[in-house]
């Protein structure tokens, strides 16, 4: 065999293998189309395809465990919250104000109080706050069952300018970056409280009609507001301290309320 015919024959074998992987990628993405149109289409989370935004349990954290989720062959999963989580007994007032000190405890910082406690049936929710300035610190959230106690780490975090770095800290327990250090800041705000509620209400009057604003909690950077309807507290709003953007606390939405307390 010459050279030239030994290099068209290593040049035709070439174009013969790429032409094989061609063709099975070819096909391959053929069939992935295929499954996928015939699946059922359902790409919105927490079940919303139901008709209803279906936050289901507060404390389910995994994906897996919401309508939404797509199991294997692309078929919706049925949502199986543990029993424990999807009928608790309920806080009392007390007991969620105990734990909420314990945890205060925990981060060894002085000058700091429970004020007040909203307890639902799906957790229970506090306030914490300044002893000496009677300002708001930062709000937490009770388990129903393990009675863990955790920052919120939503707006409440993300908008507080004074206690925000709590957002890194662990649960009761899992603290253990030793004592935060927190800064000495201004509790001044250009939004007034008058124009929060303006502001909380009219966000209500689209979002949950009927819904009222019953009480205003200063905190350094926002407020939080909550909210009642039929004569009971069914919620908590935040607003900030700057913009007057309001940012409500979801978990509380389809939950009841059971006790509150004040200080």
């Amino acid at each position: 065999m010459t050279r030239g015919w030994k290099i068209a024959s290593i040049i035709g074998g070439i174009i013969a293998a790429l032409a094989l992987i061609g063709g099975a990628f070819a096909a391959g993405n053929w069939y992935a189309r295929t499954q996928s149109a015939r699946a059922p289409q359902s790409s919105l989370p927490w079940g919303w395809q139901n008709g209803h935004p279906g936050w289901g349990n507060p404390w389910m954290r995994g994906w897996k465990n919401h309508p939404g989720w797509r199991g294997r062959g692309g078929a919706p999963m049925p949502y199986q919250a543990p029993r424990a989580l999807v009928t608790p007994t309920p806080l009392t007032a007390q007991e969620a104000k105990q734990a909420v000190e314990s945890y205060l405890q925990t981060l060894g910082l002085s000058g700091l109080e429970v004020s007040r406690v909203l307890v639902f049936d799906r957790g229970a929710y506090a306030v914490v706050q300044e002893t000496q300035s009677g300002m708001g610190a930062f709000e937490v959230f009770v388990h129903p069952v393990t009675r863990v106690v955790s920052v919120e780490k939503g707006t409440g975090m993300v908008w507080n300018q004074k206690y925000g770095v709590l957002a890194m800290y662990g649960r009761k327990g899992l603290n253990r970056w030793g004592t935060p250090s927190i800064p000495e800041v201004s509790a001044e705000m250009s939004v007034s409280e008058d124009q929060a509620k303006e502001a909380a209400q009219k966000f209500l009057d689209g979002y949950l009609p009927g819904a009222t604003v019953s009480r205003v909690t200063r905190f350094y950077g926002y407020y939080a507001v909550e909210y009642a309807k039929d004569g009971k507290t069914a919620g908590v709003l935040h607003v900030n301290g700057n913009t007057a953007q309001v940012a409500p606390l979801l978990r509380f939405t389809f939950s009841q309320l059971v006790e509150e307390w004040q200080k």
